[in-house]
This record gives C-alpha cells, sequence and structure tokens, in this order.
C-alpha cells in the first residue's frame, strides 16, 4: 500500500469567482499599501486601474469618507497650515497632497478628487482593501483621521471602529454606489500587513473587525465580492520567511504568490492569456543581445514588433512598439 504524500501546510485553492476582470474594464483600487501593490500589478498588466489618486488609506470610514467627497455627496476636506510641517494639509488625506501654500493645496487636491470622479464614472470595478479598525480621533471634534501628519500623540486619542459603525458606513456607500453608479461591482480585501505599532493583540482584534465587515457585507449584498489575501499571508503561507526584513510587510516571493492566486481567482480566461502574451513581450523587451546589428538580432526585433501589434488593439504598447521601431531604424 502507497502512503499518501504528506502535506505540511494549509494551501487556499484559486478557482473562479464569480467576478472575473478583463481587459478594457475600468477598475480604481484604494485603500492600504497593499491596494498599492495590487493596483500596480494591474496597471503593469496594462489593465485600465487607476491606484489610490488620493494616496494610501487604512481605515473604512476614511475611505467611505474620500469616496463620497468623490461622488458629490460630502463636503470636500479643509485644509489648515501645519508650521511644524511647512506645510497645508487636511487630516482627511495622505501627507502626499500636502503643499506649501494654500493655492497649491487646493488646486492638488481638487485634481486628485476629479481623477478619482472621472476613474469612477468609467469604471466596472472598485477594489477596496481595509488596513485597520484601529483609529485617531481628534480630541476637540471627534474626527477621525486618515493621517495624523506628526501631530503630538496628546493631538489624539486612539479608537478601536465599532462594527455597527462600519457597516452603517459602508452600506450608506454601497447605496450610494448603486444610485450613482448602477451595475459597479466591489472587491473587498483585508490587508495582510501587519499594525503592529499598538501590538500584535490589538491588531489581532483590529483585523477580525475588518475580516467580520467584509464577511457581512459580501454576505448581504450581491455586488460586494471578498478576496482572502489576507488569509492566504497568514494561514496559505504563515511563516516569518514570507515577510520582509520588517515582518511587516509580505516579501517579493509572497507577494508574487499573492499575485498569481489573484489572477487565476479573478482574471477572466481572456485576460490571462492577454496578460501571458504581454509577460512574454516584457521579458523579450529585456532581452539584451550579444551582438546587436547582427541579423538574427533584427529578426527578433521584427518577431517582437509583431507580437506587439497583435497585442495594440487591446492595449496600449505605444512606447514599446516605438521602441522597437527605434532599435529597428539604428
Amino acid at each position: 500500500m502507497v502512503a499518501c504524500p504528506m502535506k505540511f501546510r494549509t494551501e487556499l485553492p484559486s478557482g473562479l469567482s464569480p467576478l472575473q476582470l478583463s481587459y478594457g474594464q475600468g477598475i480604481v483600487a484604494m485603500g492600504s499599501c497593499f491596494a498599492d501593490r495590487i493596483g500596480t500589478r494591474l496597471s503593469e498588466a496594462r489593465l485600465v486601474c487607476t491606484v489610490n489618486p488620493l494616496g494610501i488609506v487604512y481605515n473604512p470610514l476614511s475611505l467611505a469618507y474620500l469616496l463620497r467627497v468623490a461622488l458629490g455627496d460630502a463636503a470636500m476636506p479643509t485644509g489648515t497650515y501645519a508650521p511644524h510641517l511647512e506645510a497645508w494639509h487636511s487630516f482627511a488625506l495622505h501627507s502626499r497632497l500636502n503643499a506649501p501654500d494654500q493655492t497649491s493645496w487646493q488646486r492638488g487636491v481638487e485634481a486628485s478628487f476629479a481623477r478619482l470622479g472621472r476613474a469612477l464614472t468609467g469604471a466596472q470595478v472598485l477594489m477596496l482593501t481595509f488596513g485597520t479598525a484601529l483609529v485617531y480621533r481628534r480630541h476637540d471634534t471627534g474626527e477621525v483621521v486618515n493621517n495624523c501628519h506628526r501631530y503630538p500623540a496628546a493631538f489624539f486619542r486612539q479608537d478601536l471602529l465599532p462594527l455597527p459603525e462600519m457597516l452603517s458606513t459602508m452600506y450608506a456607500l454601497v447605496r450610494l454606489l448603486r444610485a450613482q453608479r448602477p451595475g459597479l461591482q466591489l472587491l473587498l480585501t483585508v490587508s495582510p500587513v501587519r499594525h503592529i505599532k499598538e501590538g500584535l493583540p490589538l491588531n489581532s482584534v483590529s483585523k477580525a473587525s475588518l475580516r467580520l465587515l467584509c464577511h457581512q457585507l459580501a454576505s448581504s449584498l450581491e455586488e460586494v465580492h471578498y478576496y482572502p489575501a489576507y488569509e492566504l499571508m497568514v494561514d496559505d503561507l504563515r511563516d516569518y520567511r514570507f515577510y520582509g526584513r520588517d515582518l511587516i510587510h509580505p516579501s517579493e516571493m509572497a507577494e508574487q504568490y499573492i499575485w498569481e492566486h489573484f489572477c487565476a481567482t479573478h482574471l477572466s480566461p481572456e485576460a490571462r492569456d492577454m496578460l501571458s502574451r504581454w509577460e512574454q513581450v516584457q521579458r523579450d523587451l529585456a532581452h539584451r543581445p550579444r551582438q546587436p546589428g547582427s541579423q538574427a538580432h533584427r529578426r527578433f526585433l521584427e518577431k517582437l514588433r509583431d507580437k506587439l501589434q497583435a497585442l495594440s488593439p487591446q492595449l496600449d504598447c505605444a512606447a514599446e512598439l516605438a521602441q522597437v521601431e527605434a532599435a529597428l531604424a539604428g
């Protein structure tokens, strides 16, 4: 009798999700730095993806507020000058939107919200990645801040967002999206990046709250879906060798593993085929010939040009085509 092979980890199977992404669809990715990574990979794969146009946002309440502003359902955040920053800022916005004067700050913020509004108008999928339910509230107003902007700790009080408050905020956002962007699909994730400044026990409570938030939303709303990036990191990979040197962020290997699982789960078969062809083109473009002026290299470039021209009806390959044409002309 042949013994069954031993298994040393619990793998999370991919399997096609009902939510399938394809080339030509508009995607908006917002949320934590993990949203930045997945969104950037989608953009590099030449899917139409707008990534965090207002900067990184970690908590669900701040995310919902910024989306409401972009949809015209909430007032634009106001700016304040901070002498210690020597810049204008808003507690609702990421520091990358800070500016040295009020006019520049206002223009930058308005342009960023306009970009988000345009992206939402053309989007079929909105990806939201929740990073933490641990937030800071201003003592004077009770406002949940998106960014503390290096203000003294005494300016804020820490709070763990209650699940009912997060649920009511997100249900209200979905109702707004239904009214203004009918047919828009939401894909939720919990970031696998650990927030350990306040300690591992509170990080666990925070992630559990966010996971329950996603579960209740996806279970009760047909347009809401969940992708298990968090479970892939903590249950499937489940080892410090898959974290970076800071022991907080996923390593490059873990990020690649999650990306491949995401593609197998949420890219349509046609999109996966297109992505495979695009990745081959990228490898060809990175190729360094031994004899740049040889006939063999010229034939290689001509084949590469043909591949790019075959992809160009679906993908924007203008820059790559120009690069190859220049090499052929040289």
